[in-house]
């Protein structure tokens, strides 16, 4: 389909300016030949699929509810894309007849050889946290396989798509494959009960999909688990470094750069992996010792007061004031800012509008899910409208195709130096407040110390008995196993 491919190497291209970066892991399970279902969490609306389509080479025909259609150039393009509508209840339920054809067209595709996109949530799922899964996607699975001359093998790879940010521009991506599920393996049940093998297999697809999207499932927990990354991910990170056994995966490239250096960055993997492994801690007090959670809410609150107080953010609890230098801080930026700003301003000058008109239309769209994709595609839009004109400008006005062409690079160049150009000054703005502090301020800043130490002191605790209660439940496992063997 020219049109999918054409539109895949466009938005691939306008995805790598929207994000700062895109990662993958576990590509190489995907067949590259084959029946294959991918089934994605939702958690960011359109985006998802522009996010899934650009990060495999195999065409995806996804399966899209039928209220998408009634534009007509959406209808259209989705249409020549091979996008399968589906008629849910919700929406409209004298409809849902129709779903029978919907299925026979995805039973098509996956008889030739083709890839079904489908997102099992059923609706957008934005909080962090995978629902409970419909069992479509095993119907039409199962469904493929016990038609008339059906594929010899139907895997189903569920796809974790997990955003940084979900609505921030230049935030970035992690999307993670899972190992397929070999729908075959549950013909034989299917042919006995088919309701029944299709939620053995709806919950095994759920289970690995958990496992590569992050999933905290206590919506009330999503801030704590957040605070918590950003005040102990790096000394949590160290820990499990260090215990292969947690996560062999955590390279030792890792450790030693969270040794070396007080600005290490870790990989967006071992990120959302942290992320996981505290919304599990969580679960686990909140289960067995409520009271201690609600001691670290406390404190983490007001440890955030004092932060705001102030006007320090979270880089205060990862870079003690000790290792700050405030006449180099203060050089280094007044060099940055002097040598730099020319370039800062040509971006704005030349990017403002757009920028601004792009924003507008973020905030005024109707779905609150549906602000990252309003961005890239009206981003896109007007940015290269924009850059058109006014490169046509300046040909008109010089009239030299060379100047014109080195405007034309120069403006989204620029443009992104300068969000990174304002973003810098703001942290080192952070780090000289910091240090100003540590002159000046010793009642407030010794009050941030002692609270940051004692946050550090119970989150090691909190691990501690965590990682504990983990090894007990193993080896009781371990003991029931042999138990049963005779």
């Amino acid at each position: 389909m020219l049109l999918y491919r054409t539109l895949r190497f466009a938005l691939r291209s306008a995805l790598g300016v929207f994000f700062v970066d895109i990662e993958s892991t576990g590509e190489a399970t995907i067949p590259e030949r084959g029946p294959v279902i991918f089934a994605a969490n939702h958690p960011n609306s359109i985006m998802d699929t522009v996010i899934l389509g650009t990060r495999t080479p195999r065409t995806i025909h996804y399966m899209a509810r039928s209220g998408l259609f009634k534009n007509p150039v959406v209808a259209w393009i989705f249409n020549r894309c091979g996008v399968i509508p589906v008629y849910r209840k919700q929406d409209d339920p004298s409809l849902t007849s129709q779903n029978e054809s919907a299925f026979e067209a995805a039973f098509e595709v996956l008889r030739k050889g083709g890839c079904i996109g489908i997102f099992p949530e059923g609706q957008n799922a934005p909080e962090r946290r995978v629902r409970d899964l419909k069992t479509g996607t095993a119907r039409i699975a199962l469904g493929a396989l016990d038609t008339p001359d059906p594929p010899e093998r139907l895997l189903i790879v569920p796809v974790g798509l997990n955003f940084e940010n979900r609505d921030r521009f230049l935030s970035r991506v992690l999307v993670r494959f899972a190992e397929p599920i070999d729908a075959t393996d549950f013909l034989a049940d299917y042919a006995v009960d088919p309701r029944a093998a299709a939620r053995a297999l709806t919950d095994q697809i759920q289970e690995r999909l958990r496992c590569v999207a992050v999933h905290i499932l206590d919506n009330l927990s999503v801030e704590l688990v957040e605070d918590i990354q950003k005040i102990y991910g790096h000394q949590l990170l160290d820990a499990l470094a260090d215990d292969a056994e947690n996560r062999p995966e955590l390279h030792t490239r890792y450790l030693e750069k969270i040794r070396a250096s007080t600005a290490h960055h870790p990989s967006l993997d071992d990120t959302f992996y942290l992320k996981q492994r505290i919304s599990d801690a969580v679960d686990y007090f909140l289960e067995h010792e409520p009271t201690r959670v609600d001691a670290i809410r406390q404190h983490i609150r007001a440890y955030k007061e004092d932060l705001d107080q102030a006007k320090l953010r979270y880089s205060f609890a990862t870079r003690p004031p000790e290792t700050l230098s405030l006449r180099l801080d203060a050089l280094k930026l007044s060099l940055y800012a002097v040598f730099l700003a020319p370039v800062f301003l040509w971006g704005v000058l030349n990017n403002l509008i757009p920028f601004k008109l792009t924003g507008a239309a973020v905030l005024r769209a109707d779905d609150e899910a549906k602000r990252a994709f309003t961005g890239l595609t009206v981003g896109t839009l007007l940015f290269n409208i924009f850059l058109a004109v006014q490169t046509w400008a300046i040909y008109a006005l010089f009239g030299s195709a060379l100047g014109a062409a080195l405007y034309a690079v120069s403006v989204p160049l620029s443009g992104l130096f300068a969000l990174r150009y304002w973003r810098q000054l703001a942290r080192y703005r952070d780090r000289i407040v910091v240090r100003t502090l540590f002159l000046s301020q010793s009642r407030l800043l010794d009050r941030l110390l002692a609270r940051r130490k004692l946050l550090l002191d119970e989150l090691e605790s909190l691990r501690e008995t965590f990682m504990l209660a983990i090894q007990d439940a193993q080896e009781a496992n371990e003991i029931g196993i042999a138990t049963e063997i005779p």
